[in-house]
């Protein structure tokens, strides 16, 4: 899994996962059933979704209009219309009508349309699918997921980031992964404090394994009893012990791509959530294919429609996922279009400024080409929001990635830099892609949905 182009799409759509999880999802409209489209959540002002036979039906004009159809209705029949695509239903029949340019099919349907106080239901599942829109359900926050792929991605093309990807070196072996960081945070009054690690790991064309060894103790160092809601008695006591469960912490990461999974264990966790059952054999599991990230190998040419296929056709079953993978479609057709590009010679240079979730986001990328054969991509990313600002500078070749990170929070005068260097070879060893003997998995998906809390599924 070599480190030029995908490394860093991935850590960029890691940076705007992070960020956009942890911020809540759209709330509803209403105390009953709401509709995301495209991590947008649907008004609906007259008429509301509603569940019938288990199945969950929309107003007609309300949700193909937000998907951006023209629509119509004689009597019984609806239709809707977008681009060459006309969609006619019937009230209480199951049958429709899809036709697409000089094609045009029959569908049944396993629920049929239905009239209700002059409105037009129709089955959302359908209605949306057969203007090819993905269609999930989360249960959790009882909401409708629509993703469209036409709408987020619309006529960009990426010949020059294919282009880029294709003239990667392409790995022939499997390579061992050896890099540092240091990470440097000025308290202002409270001091200045030293955090280092280091990282090691294997990765093949498919699966990859790390592991990270860190020193926080600076962190208790930096902790006043106010902090750690203790008496000023307590506190030396308390921060020697933290200093100790910190100095020596560690993630272990786990990931086989053409499986869609992956694992990771941080056991310092033990120490503060024994009460919620977690040890040092607990290991968080993460299906990849959630976010569009199954299937990939680096030996493979992948391309940026390829990538973006995955990320919006995948199982869609958590709202912040949804709207993560929507703001995440929109940033690459952003920043990664050929529209966005300017060519002097060999180098093509983008910039980007907009919102993303909530954030304002301003990044520019570098692409060297060298003929046909990639030298290096870059990218330099600046986010602010609420005052806080935090920059990446991120360089990925073949054969290294140089990272930095600073983030700056005006209110406390805090600052915080982070170095991070990661070199690879060549190497005989296999990375390891399963759970170790004596595991607890626990779903990360499930973790996140008690935090939601927990309601009564509903089939869309």
């Amino acid at each position: 899994m070599k480190f030029g182009c995908k490394s860093l799409l991935a850590a960029g759509t890691a940076a705007v996962l992070t960020l956009s999880l942890s911020a809540p999802a759209l709330a509803a409209e209403t105390n009953g059933i709401a509709v995301q489209l495209d991590g947008a959540n649907v008004v609906f002002t007259d008429a509301v979704p509603e569940v019938l036979n288990q199945r969950t039906f929309l107003p007609f004009r309300a949700v193909f209009e937000a998907m951006g159809a023209k629509v119509d209705w004689s009597g019984n029949t609806v239709t809707a219309v977008r681009g060459d695509t006309k969609v006619t239903m019937t009230a209480g029949s199951t049958s429709a009508t899809v036709q697409e340019g000089e094609s045009s099919r029959t569908v049944t349907m396993d629920v049929a349309p239905y009239q209700k106080n002059n409105r037009t239901y129709v089955p959302v599942r359908f209605a949306a699918e057969a203007f090819g829109c993905n269609v999930g359900w989360d249960q959790a926050s009882q909401t409708v997921l629509i993703l469209d792929p036409e709408n987020l991605i619309g006529d960009a093309t990426f010949e020059i980031m294919n282009a880029a990807m294709a003239g990667q070196e392409k790995p022939t072996s499997n390579q061992e992964m050896e890099g540092d960081f240091t990470i440097r945070m000025d308290m202002g009054e409270d001091g200045k404090y030293d955090m280092t690690g280091t990282v090691s790991g294997v990765s093949s064309q498919t699966a990859a394994d790390m592991t990270m060894t860190m020193d926080l103790s600076a962190l208790a160092d930096s902790m006043t009893a106010a902090d750690l809601g203790v008496t000023e008695a307590q506190a030396a006591a308390m921060k020697d012990y933290l200093s100790d469960v910190l100095k020596d912490a560690s993630f272990e990461m786990r990931m086989d791509m053409a499986k869609g999974t992956c694992y990771f264990n941080v056991p310092v966790l033990a120490e503060f959530l024994a009460e919620q059952g977690v040890t040092e054999n607990t290991w968080y599991s993460l299906d990849l294919s959630s976010y569009g990230l199954a299937g990939l190998t680096a030996a493979q040419t992948v391309t940026m429609e390829s990538m973006l296929d995955q990320m919006l056709t995948g199982t869609l079953d958590n709202a912040a996922v949804a709207q993560s993978l929507a703001s995440t479609a929109r940033m690459y057709v952003g920043l990664f279009q050929d529209a966005a590009f300017t060519r002097s010679g060999d180098t093509y240079t983008a910039t980007y400024e907009g919102a993303q979730d909530g954030a304002a986001m301003k990044t520019t990328t570098v692409i060297r080409m060298n003929g046909d054969k990639l030298k290096d991509i870059s990218m330099d990313m600046t986010m602010t929001a609420a005052g806080t600002t935090m920059a990446y500078d991120i360089t990925a070749s073949t054969a290294k990635v140089d990272m930095t990170m600073n983030m700056t929070e005006p209110t406390t005068g805090m600052t915080m830099d982070l170095t991070y260097t990661m070199n690879l070879s060549d190497t005989n060893k296999a990375p390891q892609t399963s759970l170790p003997a004596g595991a607890q998995e626990v779903a990360l998906e499930e973790v996140m949905a008690q935090l939601m809390g927990g309601m009564t599924p509903v089939a869309p």
